[in-house]
């Protein structure tokens, strides 16, 4: 039950072997590296502890495009991110006006109202189980 929860409110993000999203980190082996505990406060509160290389940023462009996403890479010139499509895309910093880190993680927080206690008790034992290979 909580391999299909998972697959159903997490698996479009996170990657687990070779299935799922690529936009949130890749949780293969999440349960040698994460308690239960922590696994539970990641997905109730997730912008609590951001995992480092996924800080979302918020770029508005000259023209006033508003695009959410994850800094892939920045020099002096230009700025790289993964958008929410998970699409690898660049911008010339000339044509944005402001880059900000956003403070809120791109993963919601999964209350009880979204995803109930029993229900996040069977993702935890199912993340438990990811060992990732030797």
């Amino acid at each position: 039950q909580g391999e299909q929860a998972f697959w159903a409110t997490c698996g479009g993000c996170h990657r687990v072997g070779t299935r799922g999203g690529r936009l949130g980190p890749d949780l293969t082996r999440i349960g040698v590296t994460q308690s239960a505990d922590a696994l539970r406060t990641a997905i109730r509160r997730a912008s609590a502890a951001i995992t480092p290389g996924y800080q979302s940023v918020t770029l508005v462009t000259t023209s006033g495009a508003r695009i959410r996403g994850l800094r892939k890479g920045e020099d002096a010139f230009s700025l790289q991110i993964l958008d929410t499509r998970e699409r690898l895309q660049g911008y010339l910093k000339a044509d944005l006006t402001s880059v900000a880190k956003d403070t809120q993680s791109l993963m919601p927080d999964y209350g009880a109202e979204r995803l109930p206690d029993a229900s996040l008790d069977d993702v935890v034992t199912f993340l438990s189980t990811l060992k990732g290979s030797k």
